[in-house]
């Protein structure tokens, strides 16, 4: 088995899935920006924006976060993103709002159309 991706190469992912999603006007106000968390991790923030939650004006941030590799029935692995919604400020839930798998070979980006684990 082969170890995790470089953060090179998933940083070309990540940014497939941000120009994918771009193309598909489904966020407002996108912008990459490259970051990490805590326990280390590398991730993509897509959109910062705000929402109206229970009356108040609440800071949202759109983050593209990697979920390891999964092969189909071809046998051809994809590296798979998951997309999330994070409020930063806390107060709230993490949201997932999707899954997308993109092909190492070819870089082509496919939706899952998913929203749960």
């Amino acid at each position: 088995s082969t170890p995790s991706n470089s953060s090179a190469a998933s940083d070309v992912y990540k940014r497939q899935v941000y120009q994918y999603i771009q193309q598909k006007n489904m966020l407002p106000d996108m912008n990459f920006t490259y970051t990490a968390n805590a326990k280390g991790e590398n991730y993509a923030i897509l959109c910062e924006t705000t929402e109206e939650k229970d009356g108040t004006t609440v800071n949202v941030n759109y983050c593209l976060y990697d979920n390891g590799s999964k092969t189909d029935e071809n046998n051809t692995t994809f590296e798979e993103l998951v997309l999330e919604k994070v409020y930063p400020d806390g107060g709230y839930e993490t949201e997932l709002v999707d899954f997308y798998l993109v092909n190492p070979e070819t870089l082509e980006v496919m939706d899952e159309h998913k929203s749960s684990w």
